[in-house]
């Protein structure tokens, strides 16, 4: 078919994709190809191109649900295919902008395509002069605070290219190997709605909070702390013993011992799966039971105590301190 101009229509198409490809390899201060990435553990950052400017409308729920979230028995979340949904609306959410955004390089327009990325309803901040995405999901917090609690922050901050574009809405840092969900389960102890309750009291989110926390060095202002006094109180025997071998806390590793120890009931087998890869451990815990269970037979049952714990799981309490 050809168009009024005398071209054809594959002809237009063609041209249309040589315009493009030229835009997006123009002259840019933040080179696309080669994106920023600082290491630190887990965690990593880079340069991307996505726009999640607020203000986010206030209508929408202050919790997102992830009906695809990762385990949190497993260090690779797979955030490509979460899914997120508000309250108010059960359908799966995304960015109306499937459009291109003219950014400013050495006074030239690059056009970057934005891939959907969603700003958190809660954490996208119109005062806020930092942006990270995680996932698909953006939050604009506030640079100072990152900086004044954790050294890692102040690190990978201080560290960054000297841009005046890194870490806006129109180029996050990408926080790499982190569960959106995660990370706004950290945000809700670090930016508090009450100052007389916790915002939840479920060990899985109190185990977002550690992960976060410890990933990101949030140890002097009490947050790493916070999350692992209520793990103790809120985590099954197993959980203590996984995570605390996870993070290299000897506190939850020994209640967990004692606990798994000390109780009627045996190993069941989702508490089995959990330490599937750690089929030491296990042994351990079926061979300390025994013991006390024959002892109980011929004598008065006597609990297994703390410094027994420490003697007999030596090996597994090596690292954690």
């Amino acid at each position: 078919m050809t168009s009024p101009f005398g071209q054809t229509t594959q002809q237009m198409a063609s041209g249309k994709q040589a315009s493009l490809a030229s835009a997006t390899s123009s002259n840019n201060p933040v080179n696309p190809s080669k994106p920023f990435s600082f290491n630190f553990g887990e965690a990593t950052s880079s340069t991307s191109t996505k726009n999640a400017r607020g203000p986010v409308n206030s209508s929408q729920s202050s919790s997102f649900f992830f009906s695809d979230s990762s385990s949190v028995w497993s260090d690779q979340t797979k955030v490509e295919s979460t899914q997120i949904t508000s309250r108010s609306s059960p359908t799966p959410l995304s960015n109306s902008s499937g459009v291109t955004t003219p950014v400013k390089g050495d006074n030239k327009n690059v056009e970057r395509k934005i891939l959907g990325a969603i700003p958190h309803p809660d954490f996208t901040f119109e005062d806020g002069n930092i942006t990270f995405q995680i996932g698909h999901m953006t939050f604009t917090i506030h640079r100072y605070i990152l900086i004044m609690f954790s050294q890692t922050f102040r690190d990978m901050i201080s560290l960054g290219p000297q841009s005046t574009t890194e870490g806006t809405p129109e180029h996050p840092i990408i926080l790499h190997h982190l569960d959106p969900l995660h990370f706004e389960k950290f945000l809700r102890i670090l930016y508090p709605c009450r100052f007389d309750e916790l915002p939840f009291s479920k060990a899985a989110d109190w185990y977002s909070v550690l992960l976060v926390a410890d990933m990101f060095n949030f140890t002097e202002c009490g947050i790493r702390n916070l999350a692992i006094s209520q793990l103790t109180k809120t985590a099954s025997c197993v959980e203590k013993i996984v995570w605390g071998q996870k993070f290299g806390i000897k506190t939850l590793q020994t209640q967990g011992y004692l606990e798994v120890c000390n109780r009627n009931e045996t190993l069941k087998a989702q508490e089995l799966v959990q330490l599937l890869d750690q089929p030491q451990t296990i042994e351990l815990i079926m061979k300390k039971r025994e013991a006390m269970h024959a002892a109980a037979s011929r004598y008065v049952r006597v609990p297994i105590s703390e410094d027994e714990v420490n003697k007999f799981f030596k090996e597994q309490l090596r690292n954690a301190h």
